[in-house]
């Protein structure tokens, strides 16, 4: 074990084995004396015996270490059998001599520790006590803003991991092992490693939205959100925050000043990661230590990071959390969402994290809606891969394709007294008036703060600026009339187009374009989107969408000069509240109709 002695801190050892680094932490816990008292850090593996038959059995501690060999931890490898500990249950019994025998074949030495009640793993020991140990792992892909110390969180308290990385710029993130906690099928998400979007609050972290003028205003947080709260108490293991884009705001890579965006890792590698949920995205599709990924959704800031960083994607209906504690884009339209590299995880997320499903109501889907105002889509390619979709979810549930224009449907159903005025009239500057009216005065105490203490305005990017200055001529009353006509829209919707009184609907959409978008690309001027945009039809409804990977399309690209592979993904829309029944109806169709239920990270998602 060789050690960077000048990392050493009272509450830290790093050391180095081969190309990995770890990093380790004290635990709370009295061992008895020894007969062999280390002298530096040994490493060694902790294993329990339940039972006493267990050590009579001289192949139970080889079979528990061939478990670990075979596991692929991110920690744990043999370089830990230096040393054994093995609980006992009391009365500690006499091991057998088949068992004294296999011990001195694995390791050096061993020792029994009465009542020893810590996970199994991957630790050091050295006079000073016992530590876990973690792998740290650098943020190539920048996608991390802070990481976060590897400590007992039973306060709720976060400190960030000040230490970088081997690979330039880039941060350290310590990886737990898996060996120590395990997911059951009681608790699903225990033991996984998650990242957080950093505009959710966490206990003694300072919230930077990715812009230096509005980290440098900011306290560290006096508690952590409530819905990621409720996340932690499932038992997932919080790495750190993901970036997102600047102010929750458009800004791709090459408008980003303050922090560089982070790196999308398929096709050529230069791609855009797209927004805002960046960071989220982009260290799910990287990175095959880190399990799940919290980003957050208002008018598609996490389903057009999925689509372009190739991963799987659950926007949460409106309502199941609260958004206290959590940075505000447009509130009535915000919602959590993850991203995962498994529908299976995705499946388990979500019925862990938001049980809201009723099955008595809504069973099953008993009708796709194949909205012809959005689809299809001029990549026939793309096109083709939406149908085969659609096809493989109507003969799963063996449910009918309905095509409907919304356009047509509202000129021969419209709602009470707006007769002869079109959808798209009757929409026109919604979401202006909404949505950057309500971006713009999120920010008002943060202008008013930082021009009192700073003596000039922050300086943020150029789409922010843009909504600030337009919001801003936005009045009440043009705010209030838009907001009623969301509401009527939306009612609308639910009654004509879902028809949630006798169906449960799925509606398929396109998400983007499939094209390639590269880094250093001008995005080119400020706009605001309408609400007539399909990546509007969930955060007007307040529903659930799942974004799914259902193939690549090949491009020629001006990077690596030869052919590469952009992700595609579709999206399906589901009454709000439907969030399980969303999740688990796709699930199921990925499995009977044998499509690919995981995608790797890299590259290509399908290795």
């Amino acid at each position: 074990m060789h050690a960077r002695t000048a990392y050493r801190t009272a509450r830290r050892f790093e050391f180095q084995l081969g190309d990995a680094w770890y990093i380790t932490r004290p635990v709370n816990i009295a061992l008895p004396r020894l007969e062999r008292q280390p002298t530096e850090h040994s490493l060694v593996t902790i294993i329990s015996a339940s039972h006493p038959a267990q050590l009579a059995d001289g192949g139970w501690i080889e079979a528990q270490v061939r478990s670990f060999v075979g596991a692929g931890d991110d920690v744990w490898n043999e370089n830990f059998l230096q040393g054994l500990l093995i609980g006992t249950p009391e009365p500690t019994p006499s091991p057998s001599s088949t068992f004294l025998d296999s011990m001195k074949r694995l390791v050096p030495w061993h020792a029994f520790v009465p009542n020893l009640n810590f996970p199994p793993g991957p630790y050091a020991l050295s006079p000073t006590g016992l530590s876990q140990v973690y792998r740290l792992y650098d943020d190539t892909k920048n996608a991390f803003m802070v990481p976060i110390e590897p400590t007992s969180t039973e306060d709720g308290h976060f400190e960030p991991l000040q230490l970088a990385g081997n690979y330039p710029q880039s941060q350290s993130i310590a990886v737990p092992s898996r060996l120590s906690t395990l997911a059951t099928d009681h608790h699903p998400l225990r033991g996984k490693c998650i990242a957080v979007k950093e505009l959710f609050s966490l206990h003694g972290l300072r919230v930077a939205l990715s812009n230096r003028a509005f980290l440098a205003v900011q306290s560290p947080a006096k508690e952590t959100a409530p819905a990621i709260q409720k996340l932690l108490e499932t038992g997932v293991v919080l790495l750190g925050s993901t970036k997102c884009s600047s102010m929750i705001s458009r800004e791709d890579p090459i408008e980003a000043v303050d922090f560089q965006a982070p790196w999308n890792p398929r096709g050529d590698g230069y791609q855009s990661p797209v927004g805002s949920s960046s960071g989220s995205a982009a260290s799910i599709a990287s990175y095959d230590w880190l399990d799940i990924t919290i980003g957050s959704d208002t008018t598609g800031s996490s389903r057009r990071p999925a689509f372009v960083n190739g991963c799987f994607q659950h926007r949460f209906s409106h309502d199941l959390f609260s958004l206290k504690g959590v940075q505000l884009c447009y509130g009535p339209m915000d919602a959590p969402a993850a991203f995962t590299r498994s529908i299976n995880e995705l499946e388990a997320v979500v019925k862990a994290w938001a049980s809201v499903g009723n099955p008595k109501t809504f069973s099953k889907p008993t009708v796709i809606i194949y909205p012809t105002d959005y689809l299809p889509v001029a990549n026939r390619e793309q096109q083709t891969m939406i149908d085969q979709l659609i096809d493989d979810v109507a003969e799963a549930f063996s449910i009918p394709v309905k095509a409907v224009s919304f356009k047509q449907k509202w000129q021969e159903s419209p709602p009470k007294d707006v007769e002869g005025e079109s959808l798209e009239a009757y929409l026109h500057n919604v979401g202006l008036n909404t949505f950057v009216y309500g971006f713009c005065h999120n920010h008002d105490e943060f202008r008013q703060t930082y021009q009192q203490k700073y003596g000039h305005p922050p300086f943020v990017n150029k789409v922010t600026q843009w909504r600030w200055d337009v919001g801003g001529t936005i009045s009440h009353e043009q705010h209030n009339d838009a907001v009623r006509r969301a509401q009527v829209y939306k009612d609308w919707l639910l009654q004509n187009v879902l028809e949630l009184d006798r169906e449960t609907a799925l509606v398929v959409l396109p998400i983007k374009e499939a094209e390639p978008n590269y880094r250093d690309t001008d995005p080119g001027p400020p706009f605001a989107q309408d609400t007539w945009d399909p990546l509007w039809l969930s955060p007007v409804l307040g529903a659930p969408e799942i974004s799914v990977p259902v193939g690549n399309i090949r491009y020629n690209s001006r990077i690596t000069k030869r052919p590469e592979l952009l992700p595609v993904a579709v999206s399906f829309v589901s009454p709000p509240g439907t969030d399980e029944l969303l999740v688990s109806a796709l699930r199921m169709v990925f499995a009977h109709a044998g499509r690919p239920e995981s995608v790797q990270i890299g590259r290509n998602m399908y290795g």
